[in-house]
This record gives C-alpha cells, structure tokens and sequence, in this order.
C-alpha cells in the first residue's frame, strides 16, 4: 500500500507542475499579445526616392489604446542607415527641420506623422525605393515594445491622390 501512496503522491506532484507550468505560459502569452496591441499603426507609408538622393520619408498614424502614455524611443530598417524624428518649424517665415529625440504619445490619443510636419527621417538608403516596394520599419516603444510595421512606398503621383 505504501508504494501505492508514493505513486499517487508523485503523480499529484507532476499534474500540478505541469498544470503550473501551463497557467504561467498561457499568462505570459496573454500579457504578451495585450502589449503588442498597445500601440496601433495605420497610414503608414514611405515616399519614394528621388533620383540622387541617398533620403527619404516614412509617415503614419500611431494611436495609443492603452490608458498609459507612451513614447516612441527609436527606429530602424535595413533598407535605410540612419532613421530619425524631426519636425518642420516655421520661424520668423523660415521653415527649418529640427531633430525630436523622441515622440509622446499620450494614452488614448493619435499623433500623426505627415508631410509638412511630424516625419520619421530615413538616411542613407542601402538601395533604390520604388512605387509597390514595401520597407519594414521596427519602431521602439517605452511601453508597448517592439512594433514591426512593413509600409508601402508610394511615388510622388500617389502620394499627392
């Protein structure tokens, strides 16, 4: 009977480490997918590249459904070397880029990165963009983490429709 006993208690034992090990999955992977939803992205697209120019542009719409503020910390691709913030200015009549290190997006709230404003700034192109190209942007979030977007690069026609 005492073997019995050891068996039955080794078997309780093993259900609830595996039934453990399951609810922490299954925990973390729901927390998980709410952190990805965090930070919503539409709009996006990138502007072609102009014939010369090692530049070029990505704007969208980034709408934060969480009930905490967020900030966008940084980009990259590996279509372009360098990506950056800026923001257009006018001053004195004279309109003039200026670097953001960061972008706040505060909870239950869009910001807009359009033409004319708000940009995300791609440096040195690794090669040529083309209309119906697709570059994938990796944006860094204090909050929401790693969100990984592919935009479509639009030509200059598309971009003005």
């Amino acid at each position: 009977m005492f073997n019995v006993c050891q068996t039955s208690m080794r078997q309780v034992r093993y259900g609830f480490t595996i039934a453990t090990v399951l609810l922490v999955c299954s925990l973390y992977l729901q927390v998980g997918c709410k952190k990805k939803d965090i930070i919503k992205v539409d709009q996006d697209w990138v502007s072609e590249s102009i014939p010369g120019s090692r530049i070029s542009a990505a704007y969208m719409n980034l709408v934060n459904t969480s009930e905490a503020d967020d900030t966008l910390l940084s980009a990259d691709t590996d279509a372009f070397e360098t990506v950056e913030f800026h923001n257009l200015i006018e001053d004195d009549g004279v309109t003039r880029m200026e670097f953001m290190e960061s972008v706040a997006i505060p909870a239950g709230q869009s910001v807009q990165f359009t033409p004319g404003g708000m940009h995300i700034m791609l440096i040195n192109r690794k090669k040529e963009l083309k209309s119906g190209d697709y570059i994938e942007l990796n944006l860094h979030f204090e909050n929401a983490g790693l969100v990984t977007r592919k935009s479509p690069v639009k030509s200059m026609e598309e971009q003005v429709k």
